[in-house]
C-alpha cells in the first residue's frame, strides 16, 4: 500500500460547555467528515521491441519512486484515496534501455466501478510502456609478449578476467579474445592475472596489471596489448616479434579494413594480420 499523505500529529484542546448550552442544543450546525477512501490498484507494463517483459524500470508516483518493475516487466501496487482524486503514473529509462513510447506518463482521475459483491471498488489505474534495448557487444583482443628476460612459456595459460570474472587464458602466443555485451557510457575493468615469483616463475614486472576502458555508443573492438619484462634478470639477446600499437576503432570499419582470417594451429581469430 502506497500512502500519498504523510501523516502528522493535531493536538487538540478539548472546551468543556456548559451544562445548559448542551441541554438548550446551542443550535450549531453538524460536522461533515472527510469524503470515504477506498482502494485503487495502480498497474505498470514494460516491453522491449521483441516484447518482453523489461526488470529494473523505475515507476514514479506523483512524481516520486516508488518501486521498480519486476522479472515480469510489471509492477503493482495500490494506494487509498478518495474518488476523483488525481494521480500521475511515469516511468524512467532503466538500465540498459532508453524509452521509445511518445507519453511514458499517465494523469488520471481515480473512479470507482461497482463489484459483483454490489460494493464499491477502485478502477485500475494501467500505464504501459515500450523500451529500447541500448546494450551493444563488444569485441576485446589481448597480445601480450614476454620480452628476452622471460620465457615465451610463461605467457601461456595468463588467467584474463572482466570485472573480477575470468572470460579467456591466453594461447600459446600471448594471444586471446573475447566478447561480452554493455551498454554505451559503462566502465569495464580487464585484469591480467600474473603469477607469483618462485622457483620456477619469473618476476612479472607490469605484475597484475589492470585496464580500464568506456564503452562506446556502436559496437567497438578493444586492443590490449601488453609487455612483460623479469627486473631481476640480466638482459639476454632474443629475437623479438613485431608488435603493433594499441588501438581503439568502430569494429565495422575494422571488418571493412581487413577480414579476419582462422590460424589453422591454434583456432586464433587474426584480426590485426601479426598473428
Amino acid at each position: 500500500m502506497i500512502d500519498r499523505h504523510p501523516k502528522s500529529t493535531v493536538v487538540l484542546t478539548l472546551i468543556t460547555f456548559a451544562a445548559s448550552c448542551l441541554l438548550m442544543a446551542c443550535g450549531e450546525e453538524e460536522e461533515v467528515g472527510p469524503p470515504p477512501t477506498f482502494d485503487f490498484p495502480l498497474e505498470v507494463e514494460a516491453k522491449d521491441t521483441d516484447d518482453s517483459p523489461v526488470a529494473g524500470v523505475p515507476v514514479l508516483l506523483d512524481d516520486n519512486v516508488v518501486g521498480f518493475t519486476d522479472a515480469n516487466g510489471v509492477f503493482r501496487a495500490t494506494i487509498n484515496e478518495h474518488q476523483g482524486a488525481f494521480v500521475r503514473l511515469s516511468v524512467e529509462d532503466a538500465e540498459g534501455y532508453t524509452l521509445i513510447t511518445d507519453n511514458p506518463h499517465l494523469e488520471s482521475e481515480l473512479r470507482l466501478t461497482q463489484g459483483m459483491d454490489g460494493q464499491p471498488r477502485g478502477v485500475p489505474t494501467t500505464l504501459r510502456v515500450q523500451l529500447q534495448s541500448i546494450v551493444y557487444e563488444y569485441l576485446t583482443w589481448i597480445d601480450l609478449d614476454c620480452d628476452s628476460k622471460i620465457d615465451d612459456k610463461h605467457c601461456q595459460g595468463l588467467p584474463l578476467l572482466l570485472d573480477g570474472e575470468e572470460v579467456a587464458r591466453t594461447d600459446a602466443k600471448g594471444y586471446a579474445h573475447f566478447s561480452f555485451q554493455g551498454y554505451p557510457g559503462e566502465v569495464r575493468e580487464l585484469a591480467v592475472v600474473t603469477p607469483d615469483p618462485g622457483e620456477d616463475q619469473p618476476t612479472f614486472q607490469p605484475a597484475n596489471p589492470t585496464y580500464e576502458f568506456e564503452l562506446g555508443a556502436d559496437p567497438m573492438i578493444f586492443h590490449v596489448a601488453e609487455t612483460f619484462t623479469d627486473p631481476t634478470v640480466q638482459d639476454r639477446p632474443r629475437r623479438r616479434r613485431t608488435r603493433r600499437p594499441a588501438r581503439t576503432q568502430p569494429r565495422q570499419q575494422q571488418q571493412q579494413q581487413q577480414q579476419p582470417t582462422q590460424d589453422e594451429d591454434t583456432g586464433v581469430i587474426c584480426l590485426f594480420g601479426d598473428c
